[in-house]
């Protein structure tokens, strides 16, 4: 993929020039041996002083909904209507995106599971080191944008890091604010972008929207919509935030397949469901049954397994229980597992 862009080996937000529109090419450590190799950063510098976000989309490379979301607001946005900065990574991973996969072809790491990465790593970490130390240590809010596995849909919902004192209130105030319907309290892996910039004191929300490796105009519609109440909340854009509804403050469990099959579905996404209702039959290729997934307790089905084949472990639902929030941060149902983030 060639660029017009610039190539540069550092960025300094600070000293861009009010009012402008700016693309610049971040160039990993002696590994820009091509176009791919390089980080796509977009930089509207607002007329007026403000907070400095990044949004950044593109880190699994089949999760596409939020690129083109970012490629449409980056179109739409006036710097003179702006207070600010906003920083705009349309792409995190290239080489995955190339590739139309998770993890990246040259060494199949999970970029989302390695910051702040290594300067001195495989590729993945050097993209990480980079992104993290010359982008997103400037930021004073980070926006990551997910979707769903291309084997499946979910409904719209935030996450946020409710264990990391220093953020945990920002971060949730700013996902309200969002508008989104159903938050999610996250333990998140280490490694995890949004987390790490947590540890570092950058608020931070993580957001999953869509899914089956597409993009759809409702889901980039709704994304820039999301982003651009943040920057409202934030004073960068004009506007009153206004909540009609409060959230759903939510946990969550997955469930798993535990051998191999056709996957015939029982429930549709949004379903609420009790403990011990069938969510799937699972078939051998002669049809004929061999288990019923059942909820293992009561739940909001928010992400489904849709595609017909699946193999054994795969993650076939996630359901969201209510959770309590502010008032319990500690004493959780057993740790969440976070095969998806």
């Amino acid at each position: 993929m060639t660029s017009t862009a610039p190539s540069v080996d550092s960025l300094d937000m600070a000293a861009l020039a009010r009012g402008t529109r700016q693309v610049f090419r971040l160039r990993i450590d002696e590994l820009d041996t091509d176009a791919t190799m390089s980080i796509p950063v977009n930089v509207v510098v607002g007329a007026a002083a403000g907070p400095t976000v990044a949004a950044v989309a593109g880190v699994h490379g089949d999760e596409v909904e939020g690129v083109l979301a970012l490629l449409e607001l980056w179109e739409e946005l006036q710097p003179e209507l702006l207070a600010g900065t906003l920083v705009v990574v349309p792409v995190a991973n290239p080489p995955a995106f190339a590739a139309h996969r998770r993890t990246s072809p040259l060494d199949d790491l999970d970029l989302n599971r390695i910051f702040p990465g290594r300067p001195d790593g495989s590729p993945s970490e050097r993209l990480a080191h980079r992104l993290f130390t010359e982008v997103l240590r400037q930021a004073d809010f980070l926006f990551s944008m997910h979707s769903w596995h291309a084997t499946g849909s979910v409904l719209p919902y935030v996450e946020f890091g409710h264990l990391f004192p220093d953020t945990a209130a920002k971060s949730y105030d700013a996902a309200v604010a969002c508008g989104f319907d159903l938050i999610r309290i996250s333990h998140w892996s280490p490694g995890l972008m949004t987390r790490v910039a947590n540890e570092q004191g950058i608020p931070g929300i993580e957001v999953e929207l869509g899914g089956q490796g597409v993009s759809q105009g409702n889901h980039r519609a709704r994304y820039k919509l999301y982003l651009r109440e943040l920057l409202r909340h934030l004073g960068m854009l004009e506007g009153k935030v206004n909540r009609s509804t409060p959230p759903r403050v939510v946990c969550h469990l997955d469930v798993s397949a535990s051998t191999g099959g056709v996957l015939r579905p029982a429930v549709e996404l949004g379903a609420e469901v009790d403990k011990g209702d069938r969510l799937a039959t699972l078939y051998d290729l002669n049809c004929q049954p061999l288990e019923d997934i059942r909820a293992p307790a009561r739940g909001l089905v928010a992400a489904v397994h849709e595609a017909v084949s699946v193999g054994p472990g795969s993650h076939l639902f996630r359901l969201f229980q209510d959770f309590d929030y502010p008032a319990r941060t500690h004493g959780e149902p057993e740790k969440e597992s976070n095969s998806k983030d």
